[in-house]
């Protein structure tokens, strides 16, 4: 029918996850996904880049996942430069990863200050403040510093926090 009249239907139908996959909603959004000749889902990555991941192609083969950015002069999603595609590079370093590289910089040292540890720690293991933060509360609050037999002590030097190591 689509080839016959030449027609294109857009719909947006919403996902929920399970078990790690992502499917329509109800009846009618599984339906209209199998019968799809095409599907692209849209990732909100920041509140600038978005990611577009094609899942299903029936007439041509699948093409890889692209990152948009959103352009207030145009209004509209153009392709992300190299740039703003390479700050998403950033891996999730494992929660014991962090907490080795933490033993292993503080082990032979006095207190420290927290940003020049989440400095060396961030920039040896590539990742973000912002995970190295998530990670080291996870750290405090399963106590995983005390299981390796150590005490995370934290304290401060003047307005700066600052970490210190010590073996149980």
């Amino acid at each position: 029918m689509i080839d016959e009249f030449d027609l294109t239907f857009v719909l947006v139908i919403h996902e929920i996850k399970v078990n790690d996959f992502k499917k329509g909603i109800g009846h009618v959004g599984s339906q209209f996904t199998r019968k799809a000749t095409t599907i692209i889902s849209i990732e909100e990555i920041n509140k600038n880049l978005f990611k577009l991941i094609p899942f299903k192609s029936r007439r041509d083969e699948r093409k890889s996942p692209e990152i948009f950015r959103y352009c207030k002069e145009t209004k509209q999603l153009v392709l992300a430069n190299e740039f703003e595609k390479g700050e998403l590079k950033l891996k999730k370093a494992s929660t014991n990863e962090i907490a080795m590289k933490l033993i292993q910089f503080l082990s032979n040292k006095n207190e420290q200050l927290f940003s020049e540890i989440q400095d060396h720690i961030t920039k040896e293991l590539e990742i973000s403040k912002r995970t190295f933060r998530s990670r080291i509360k996870n750290i405090r609050e399963n106590e995983i510093i005390e299981s390796l037999g150590y005490n995370l002590i934290e304290g401060t030097n003047g307005k700066n926090k600052t970490l210190k190591l010590e073996r149980i």
